[in-house]
């Protein structure tokens, strides 16, 4: 966590002492620091919010918790950071916070943050949350944690959902919550791939894509591009078939490149390493859908289409080619549920553009769900849900 000068004396730069017996019999433990990657860890929001309550802290105060966690380790518990920063909040145990190991424990570092916010809104009941968080982190940067209040009430409404009483206890070698467990999975995927399709539609080579998809562009040989960066031969008979998809072969080679099977914007090998799912069994693939009056669940390949449309369309490929291009041989399966996914990407970012918050993607991730739904039984993207 980046701070302003450290030297400045601050009312807040003591340690908190609270009653550890308490919070050991009603808090988890929490996951410990570094072991997990990728998006939010449902499981540490629970224990934020499991501290939260019980701490009776105010809605402003547990909000700032969440949009303190986001921004500083996007809600999860590290073993790293700027400096001597560690954990959730990024806590650093030379500015008073504790010891290191203390500051890497989800229950300790969240009563941290809470007290210290709630002693600033008793002090000024007028800010605002990212204000509080502020306060409480005294960030370089004092803007982020108002910018990330859509997707902290989201994960808010998620722990509250979840935070059921079997969620609160220690954890044990009890039997697992398979619905617990899978809604954590479709959530965690969903704040995962909202960064992807945030952070990809602005990355450099996007942009790159982008220009090679101008008239004014230069002219560049889409088989030398093969040739240079893999299997030349391979793709050069293939892009002898995108030159009929496609007015700037040279861009979707690039394109191509990055949403082939096991590129860096295929993102179901890395969905499967972020939950070690078994590719083989089908039923781990399928994740269930939360607040779903229906009961169902959702296979994982929906979140690679989207992302596909999104940022293709970010890229500056009209509807057509990237409709296309899907369905060129060597380009693997391809069925109705895959053109509706990109579909609902493409519409994303026709709707949005790069303004899209998290919210929005949600309500499309849903509604597109029910559109696959209604296409069953010719599809079979969404199913009912079953225990394993």
């Amino acid at each position: 966590m980046l701070r302003i000068n450290s030297c400045v004396r601050h009312r807040f730069g003591r340690q908190h002492r609270f009653k550890e017996s308490r919070m050991a019999k009603s808090i988890p433990e929490g996951p410990e620091a570094g072991s997990v990657t990728g998006g939010p860890d449902p499981e540490v929001a629970r224990v934020v919010y499991a501290v939260g309550e019980d701490m009776d802290v105010s809605d402003k105060v547990l909000l700032a918790a969440f949009e303190a966690a986001l921004v500083e380790s996007g809600m999860r518990n590290l073993d790293y950071g700027d400096r001597d920063s560690v954990g959730v909040f990024q806590q650093r145990p030379s500015q008073g916070w504790g010891s290191a190991s203390d500051c890497m424990k989800v229950p300790y570092a969240s009563r941290q943050f809470c007290t210290r916010a709630q002693e600033a809104e008793k002090d000024d009941p007028k800010l605002s949350a990212g204000e509080l968080a502020q306060v409480v982190q005294r960030s370089a940067y004092p803007d982020r944690y108002g910018k990330v209040e859509d997707r902290a009430r989201a994960l808010v409404e998620y722990a509250k959902k979840t935070c059921a009483t079997e969620a609160t206890r220690a954890r044990d070698d009890r039997a697992p919550d398979w619905a617990e467990r899978s809604e954590g999975r479709f959530t965690q995927t969903l704040e995962y791939m909202y960064d992807e399709l945030r952070t990809n539609q602005n990355a450099p080579l996007t942009w790159a894509i982008w220009m090679l998809n101008k008239p004014w562009a230069p002219d560049v040989d889409p088989a030398d591009i093969a040739a240079r960066l893999f299997d030349g031969a391979t793709w050069t008979k293939w892009l002898e078939l995108l030159d009929d998809a496609a007015d700037r072969p040279s861009a979707f080679v690039l394109f191509g490149v990055m949403v082939a099977p096991g590129m860096p914007w295929d993102h179901k090998p890395k969905i499967q390493r972020m939950f070690d799912l078994n590719s083989n069994n089908s039923d781990e693939l399928y994740f269930k859908i939360p607040d779903d009056s229906a009961g169902r669940e959702v296979f994982y390949d929906i979140w690679s289409n989207m992302h596909y449309g999104y940022v293709g369309r970010a890229a500056g490929f009209d509807e057509g080619p990237l409709h296309a291009a899907p369905q060129l041989p060597g380009t693997g399966e391809h069925d109705p549920g895959d053109v509706i996914t990109m579909q609902a990407g493409m519409d994303l970012w026709d709707e949005h553009g790069d303004e899209m918050t998290v919210g929005q993607f949600s309500a499309k991730v849903y509604a597109t769900i029910d559109e696959l739904d209604a296409a069953t039984p010719n599809l079979d993207q969404v199913r009912k849900w079953t225990k394993p």
